[in-house]
Parts: C-alpha cells; structure tokens; sequence
C-alpha cells in the first residue's frame, strides 16, 4: 500500500498581508503515492513569501501620498550680502523683499538665522524658532541690510553660519545655508591679493569639509556676472545643494521660490511600511514509518514426558 503525504501550513501569523502567500499555499495535497521532500515543499513556501512581499511592494508604491506625513525639522542659514556693490546691482532691494517672501512661506519645524557680510559678519537674527510668534522679529531683522559695507568678507561669513548650525543646530534637523552674493572674495581695502586667494582655498576645503562633516548643504546664488560663480557652484555641488545664476534683481524672487520649493519637499518623511508578518515555514505532516519490533527469540514449549513403555524384548532366563 502507498502512502499519502499531506502538506500543511501553521496558521499562526497569518495575517494582513502576509496571509496572501499562505491561502497561495492552502490546501496543497501531494498526489497519492509520490514522495515529496522536504526542501521541494519549503521553496514553494518561500516562492509563495516573496510572492507576498512583491505584492505589498506594489500596494505601497500605488498609494497616494498624504498630508498625514510629517514635516523634518530644519535648521535653515541666510547668509546675505550686504556690500556697497548690491545697491547698484539692487537697487529697489528685490533681494530684501524675495526674503520677506521666502520666510512668510515657511512652515513646519524651522529654525532660521540670518547673517549679513561685507567688510564683518553680522547675525542678524541666531539660529532660533521661525513661529508666528516670532516671524515678525525675522522681519524687522531685515531692515539693517543697507548695501552700505564695504569689501565682501564671504569666507568669514560662512564659517560663522556652519558654527551657528554647529552650536545651536538640532540633532536629526536638516542644515542649509542659502549663500548669496554678487562678488567675488575680497578681504584686503588695497584690491585683491594673495590673501583673497587663500581665502577661497580655505572656503573650498576646510569649510567645505566641515559642511560635510555636519551634513549640510549650501544653497548658492551667483548673482549677476561679476560673482564668483565658480567658487559658490563649487560649494553647492560639493555639499549636496543647489547652484543658480541671477542676472538681474528681477530673477532673486524665482530662485527664492525655487529655493523653498525644494527645501521643503527634502524634508517631507514618507510614511513607515506596513508591517509584514510573514507565515511560518511550511511542515510536512507524515505518516511515521512502522517501527521495527526487536528480535525476540521464543523458546520451544515444553513437552510432557511421553508414557513408558515396557521392554518386551526382555532377556531370556537362564535355563
């Protein structure tokens, strides 16, 4: 006679949609009298898993995005040029009114800090909460760049805005810093010498690397054709950010938006998977083979001692 083999799966985990590749895997029978091994059932078991998981994939990739999803904390840097040159290449202070704009639009977790630059750096307003309460104070804060400095001291600039994100930044927040300017480096009132040179070589290393270190990404504005636009693409592109032009007053607004625009889809988090609970490993419910009975070995009864018979064929007397 010739076993039957069934295949059974436990149920014990089998829910949402992780049960999908188990009900694939109910009521499998193994045809009557042909042997099926282990390692055949347990890949069916795992094709019927991934079969499962692909489907949940494809359920997670269809489904439409939000409001549910939370907004990442951001720690945001305007670094602003403040020198003499900006007031004639701005002269209506488009810049000024792009900021305004761009801080009345941000929302969520921020944390902002402006800092102005010419000939010294100045911050404005420290790396703190961007709240309806306190936007205004960001506002107002505005008011002091004037175009009336001299020099254009970037350099300094940025290494007062990565310590700003260093010291008061939060941990897990996303770092930016928004670098505009229309000039090139120029720290000595005598014209551009030595030290300016040296002084783009420590931003594009030192200060660069540090920006990695903390994660942060610069957001850099050439504005019009007289700015260093190799120095900040080089800092955009080598930290992750972005690199625009300005070629007029009329274009800071568009680029602002863009600006904004991007920062806040990066700080978007999708939503957590769904929870995959996966079935158990198929088993194998067999009959156990009949086991062997030991060797007993069983003595001969006993027989009864048969009757006795007499001799007849006794021995003749002695005449």
């Amino acid at each position: 006679m010739r076993a039957d083999y069934t295949v059974s799966l436990s149920g014990q985990g089998m829910r949402g949609a992780g049960a999908i590749g188990c009900r694939a895997m109910q009521g499998i029978s193994v045809a009557r009298g042909r042997r099926v091994s282990a390692t055949t059932i347990d890949t069916t078991a795992r094709r019927a898993r991934r079969r499962a998981l692909t489907l949940l994939a494809a359920l997670a990739l269809s489904l439409p995005a939000t409001d549910a999803r939370a907004a990442a904390p951001r720690d945001i840097v305007l670094m602003l040029d403040n020198s003499g040159s900006m007031r004639k290449n701005d002269p209506d202070f488009l810049t000024n009114v792009a900021v305004r704009t761009f801080l009345e639009r941000l929302e969520g977790d921020n944390h902002v800090a402006i800092v102005a630059f010419d000939q010294q750096v100045s911050v404005l307003m420290p790396l703190s909460p961007l709240e309806d309460a306190s936007r205004q104070r960001f506002l107002d804060s505005l008011g002091a760049i004037d175009y009336g400095g001299l020099l254009t001291n970037s350099p300094a600039a940025l290494e007062r805005s990565l310590y700003e994100l260093r010291v008061a930044g939060r941990p897990g927040a996303e770092r930016s810093i928004v670098f505009m300017t229309d000039g090139i480096v120029d720290v000595a009132p005598e014209g551009p010498d030595s030290g300016d040179v040296e002084k783009s070589r420590w931003m594009k290393s030192t200060l660069v690397d540090e920006a990695l270190d903390s994660g942060v990404r610069i957001f850099g504005i050439a504005f019009t054709d007289t700015a260093d636009f190799e120095l900040i693409q080089t800092l955009a592109k080598r930290t992750g950010g972005e690199y625009y032009r300005a070629y007029t007053a009329a274009d800071i607004d568009g680029v602002f938006t863009d600006i904004h625009d991007r920062l806040s889809s990066a700080a978007r988090v999708p939503p957590p998977a769904p929870a995959v609970s996966l079935p158990a490993p198929a088993t194998v419910a067999t009959t156990p083979a009949p086991e062997t009975p030991a060797s007993v070995t069983i003595p001969s009864p006993l027989l009864p001692p048969g009757p006795v018979v007499p001799d007849t064929t006794g021995t003749p007397d002695a005449a």
